[in-house]
């Protein structure tokens, strides 16, 4: 009994090889791929990760983009101190001009709007400091000495001060850690 039992297994199994074997003879192994639509919740599960890897790519972007721009404001700080010129608001007035070059010349079309609108905040700020060390420059020619002048002067550069803590802050609501 015991022989006709590991006989009849044996058999079995022999079958069943030789089924599956002649069986994939008539199947056409280019669509033989089981397809199945993923289901809802995997599809949002992908379309989560999707959307966390672009944030993290805009994330790495805006970050890399500040660290440019706070490369530009150390090279302002030199340029102020190494530009030869005949006086120390001739030196701000290029060393700003060559800032306010490089800062336009930056690319930020790729970034979320409220972004873009608080760098241009930032750059109009420095423009318009640029602009006021020009026609100052022209009138005098080593400091400001008329309070007015001194006045607007600081006022410009609380503006430019708060541009840039908004951009920082706008920056931060797009999860980039960055600190100033």
């Amino acid at each position: 009994m015991r022989i006709k039992t590991i006989l009849s297994t044996a058999v079995f199994i022999f079958a069943f090889v030789f089924s599956t074997a002649f069986a994939s003879l008539f199947v056409d192994k280019s669509k033989s791929m089981l397809l199945v639509a993923p289901s809802n919740s995997y599809r949002k599960s992908c379309e989560h990760k999707s959307q966390i890897r672009d944030d993290l790519w805009m994330q790495k972007q805006i970050l890399n983009f500040l660290e440019e721009d706070r490369q530009n404001g150390r090279e302002l700080v030199n340029d102020s101190i190494q530009i030869k010129a005949e006086s120390e608001l001739t030196r701000e007035k290029l060393a700003t001009a060559n800032l306010l070059r490089k800062m336009q010349q930056m690319n930020y079309s790729d970034f979320p709007d409220d972004f873009q609108s608080a760098w241009e905040n930032h750059v109009s700020a420095w423009e318009e400091r640029a602009d006021f060390l020009h026609r100052v420059n022209k009138t005098r020619k080593y400091k400001i000495i008329d309070e007015e002048l001194r006045e607007k002067y600081w006022t410009q550069g609380n503006e430019i001060n708060q541009t840039y803590i908004d951009l920082i802050t706008t920056a931060r609501q797009h999860g980039v850690k960055f600190s100033y």
